[in-house]
Order: C-alpha cells, then sequence, then structure tokens
C-alpha cells in the first residue's frame, strides 16, 4: 500500500513541487523546518546537560522566529548548528537508543 500510495500521489506532487518552486522559496521552506528542527535540538541539549549549546540553539530559534519571520530566514547562520536528537540524549544517560519503543 505504502508504494502505491508513493507512485500515485506523493511522487507526482514531489515532482511537481521541484518544478514549480523557484530556489529562494526551496530555501525559505528548508530554513522553515530546520528552525523547527533547533527547537528539538535544544531540548535534547538540554536534557544532555550541554548549556553553552542549548544557549546557541535556542538563539538560533529565537532570532530565526523573531527576525528571520517565523524562521523563513536564516539571519542566525553565524551560530553554530548542533544536532542533537534522542537517540544521543538516551546514550548520554546511558540507555541504549532502542531502549524505549
Amino acid at each position: 500500500m505504502n508504494d502505491t500510495v508513493d507512485q500515485a500521489v506523493l511522487k507526482p506532487v514531489a515532482q511537481t513541487y521541484a518544478k514549480v518552486m523557484p530556489a529562494p522559496a526551496k530555501t525559505m521552506v528548508n530554513n522553515f523546518f530546520s528552525n523547527l528542527d533547533d527547537v528539538v535540538v535544544t531540548a535534547n541539549d538540554l536534557l544532555q546537560l550541554k548549556f553553552v549549546q542549548a544557549c546557541s540553539d535556542g538563539g538560533r530559534v529565537m532570532v530565526n522566529s523573531t527576525i528571520g519571520v517565523f524562521g523563513l530566514l536564516d539571519v542566525a547562520n553565524r551560530l553554530e548548528k548542533h544536532n542533537e536528537d534522542f537517540g544521543q540524549t538516551l546514550g548520554y544517560w546511558g540507555l541504549p537508543a532502542d531502549h524505549i519503543s
């Protein structure tokens, strides 16, 4: 079923998006979702007790969400972007990533 939906709906939508969206608009959409990801990264920074990194990532979110118009513009690009996820957080606390199902 997943392959059928992918071929019949998702693939044509993705192909049309790639053809009709101008490059600046694609960049803005990417920036928006990257900003949302920074919220999750900041939470994982805090859970891993990485407070300096959390300030940097949280600062990115605040600046990009306000001055960057809800994250459409990456005006905080001078602040380093980190990549922390919940699997890393579990590892920090000594639990295997597959421990929670």
